[in-house]
C-alpha cells in the first residue's frame, strides 16, 4: 500500500549581503534536505527537488514508483 505524507515549509532570506547566487540556492537546498530528515524520510523514500519551471513527465513518475 502506498502512503503519502506532505510537509510544507518556506525559506526566506532577503539578506543579499550574505547569500549571493549559487550560495543562496545551496542554503535553500540544504534546508530542504534537513527538513526531509526531520519529516522522517528514509533511503527508501523519494524526494523530488526542482526549480518551479522544471516539470516531470508521467513516465518519470512511473519510474519513481518502481
Amino acid at each position: 500500500s502506498l502512503s503519502l505524507s506532505l510537509h510544507a515549509d518556506y525559506y526566506i532570506n532577503e539578506d543579499t549581503s550574505t547569500l549571493l547566487g549559487l550560495e543562496r540556492e545551496h542554503a535553500q537546498r540544504s534546508l530542504i534536505l534537513h527538513r526531509w530528515k526531520l519529516a522522517g524520510m528514509t533511503p527508501n523514500d523519494i524526494g523530488y527537488l526542482s526549480d518551479t519551471d522544471e516539470l516531470f513527465t508521467r513516465d518519470f513518475l512511473r519510474a519513481m514508483q518502481t
